[in-house]
């Protein structure tokens, strides 16, 4: 397998493209609603080709592995993507479903007129969408899989993907051979569930990843401008948590059972005016109270 094309230009879409080309894999073509967003994306694409081969030819040869191919292009055609082996829907987990039909129409018209001589293996990068999103596709015959990154993607920040584990899924042995040999070439650990795992999964990501954010939202507005001062004891905690369990890094007023403490945090949440943070605190202190007695 050779090319990989997309359909989104989100963030996702440009750290895979970005990583995938880096590993020698072409992107001929991406595809998104908005013109503009896909430009961005095969821009990045064009320029780190450029920047790779302009250093091979000063390198006479000596530096590996590197971007092949032509130039990346954008689209607003369907049918500019039938000829890659793999397509990847990374859009978000709403529109998957509309955007699988409308390849699907697209890809059955190309069918009809003999302009495909072959259907590409089409997957999605969703953690909360089962496969089956994708059965219009292969409806048509086209191998369908999942390909979910266990971790939040940006475009501002590189990302090393020997750093991401993935969650693969496949409507058959030939996608699922197909994902691994993509994780493979990346580096990636990589672990094959059904979508209800998968599913399971991506809520625990909520509670880790989305609800700590907020907490530290919190924390940063209760310590102000001493927030950074918080850093050596949060990195402790977290790291504890994973070497030990969450449970035995546990540690605060309401794990002792210190009322005097608790409502001294509680009474100047109050009178700062801090009322969410107040009813968070009192929420999750009750909460660790009752575990604790468990």
């Amino acid at each position: 397998m050779n090319t990989i094309s997309f359909i989104g230009a989100g963030n996702v879409a440009f750290r895979m493209a970005i990583a995938f080309q880096e590993k020698g894999y072409i992107i001929p073509t991406v595809w998104n609603r908005s013109r503009d967003k896909a430009v961005k994306i095969t821009r990045a694409l064009n320029s780190n080709l450029s920047a790779y081969t302009a250093h091979n030819a000063a390198q006479a040869g000596n530096y590996t592995p590197v971007p092949t191919g032509t130039p990346s292009i954008s689209t607003l055609s369907f049918e500019d993507l039938l000829e890659s082996d793999m397509v990847i829907i990374a859009v978000s987990d709403d529109a998957i479903s509309s955007v699988a039909e409308s390849f699907s129409l697209a890809m059955k018209n190309a069918i009809a007129s003999g302009n495909t001589n072959s259907l590409p293996i089409c997957v999605h990068t969703s953690g909360a969408t089962p496969l089956d999103a994708l059965s219009p596709l292969k409806e048509l015959g086209c191998q369908c899989g999942v390909l979910y990154p266990v971790m939040t993607l940006s475009r501002s920040k590189n990302v090393n993907f020997k750093d991401v584990p993935f969650l693969l899924e496949g409507s058959d042995e030939k996608a699922l051979k197909a994902l691994k040999g993509v994780c493979d070439t990346l580096g990636s650990e990589y672990y094959v569930c059904d979508s209800s795992k998968r599913l399971k999964m991506h809520t625990a990501a909520v509670f880790s990843c989305n609800f700590t954010n907020y907490l530290l939202s919190l924390a940063f507005e209760v310590a102000g401008d001493a927030h950074s001062l918080l850093l050596p004891a949060t990195l402790e905690m977290i790291r504890k948590s994973f070497l030990q369990s969450p449970k035995m890094a546990l540690t605060g007023p309401a794990k002792r059972g210190d009322m005097k403490t608790i409502e001294k945090h509680l009474e100047l949440l109050e009178s700062l005016g801090m009322k969410e943070h107040a009813d968070i605190y009192r929420t999750i202190t009750e909460n660790i109270i009752t575990r604790t007695k468990q």
